[in-house]
């Protein structure tokens, strides 16, 4: 008698054996398809909160001795200081020491922030706030990473009414400082740095020098007193400077910038242009220096 094998074959099969780690077996199509779905949307949520995160970035450290309001990386942020009524005309240029290099830099962008953060000409006390793009929306730098402390000079201004020998004009700012450290200085503080020189940048026809300096608080400051002395500690600094300043805004569309040289010019002659901004500022504001 030749039995239906379709009867038998069940029963030789052997049963997998139990793993406990292996839930397919308790999952039907239905819920499967729901557990895919939620892994889904976990992951849209990640990705859209990371690109929230990168265009919203959090506050960066600011100095015990200011005030911030509003939401960084908005219009309405500000950072005021509680000791100067204003960042620009209040704060000394210089401190108080016999070292005629020494100046003090406002950090307006610490090392790392990608927001464009600067003190504002135009708004009362000349606090520290976004700068805007012409369509309104917040300034970010886009070339990389900033690996410098970005600031200004009080009580300097690059007058534009000045032209030089090139016939282009001053940008009408305080004059810009870049410290070339490793240490991040807070957003608002104001520390004591050594002059190394300067970079002359031609932006749009304007004149834009950018002061290069050491914090007092860097671990190499008393051996640094000159760019070679910084390429010595922090080598290939100048390099990555001179490629920054030149491409920064090409990533956003526009042409390369341009430097009168690529050579600093030296602590001397660098001093001369922090004397001339600062007696422009004097004019700007009054033959006492009373803004």
């Amino acid at each position: 008698v030749v039995r239906n094998p379709n009867r038998i074959m069940p029963r030789l099969i052997a049963k997998p054996k139990y793993n406990p780690f292996y839930f397919g077996h308790a999952l039907t199509r239905r819920h499967k398809c729901i557990l895919l779905l939620g892994i889904i949307a976990v992951s849209t949520f990640s990705c859209w909160w990371i690109g929230i995160t990168e265009r919203s970035p959090s506050q960066p450290k600011h100095h015990k001795r200011t005030k911030s309001e509003g939401i960084f990386g908005s219009p309405s942020f500000r950072l005021s200081h509680l000791d100067y009524a204003s960042f620009w005309h209040d704060v000394p240029m210089k401190p108080s020491t016999t070292d005629p290099a020494m100046i003090h830099i406002i950090t307006e962008i610490p090392q790392t922030v990608t927001a464009k953060m600067e003190v504002s000409k135009q708004r009362s006390h000349n606090i520290i706030a976004q700068d805007m793009n012409k369509d309104g929306s917040p300034r970010y730098h886009t070339y990389g990473i900033p690996f410098f402390n970005y600031g200004l000079i009080a009580q300097t201004w690059e007058d534009p009414n000045l032209k030089s020998t090139q016939g282009l004009e001053g940008d009408n700012d305080p004059l810009d400082v870049m410290e070339l450290g490793s240490s991040v200085l807070k957003m608002g503080s104001i520390t004591s740095c050594r002059v190394l020189g300067s970079l002359e940048l031609i932006d749009e026809y304007e004149i834009d020098h950018k002061v290069l300096c050491i914090s007092i608080n860097d671990v190499h400051f008393g051996q640094i007193h000159t760019m070679d002395d910084l390429d010595r500690y922090y080598p290939n600094t100048l390099v990555r400077l001179i490629d920054w300043l030149q491409r920064y805004k090409t990533s956003d569309g526009k042409p390369e910038n341009k430097l009168d040289s690529e050579i600093p010019k030296s602590v001397e002659d660098t001093l001369k242009i922090i004397d001339e901004t600062h007696e422009r500022w004097r004019a700007l504001c009054g033959h006492d220096g009373t803004p």
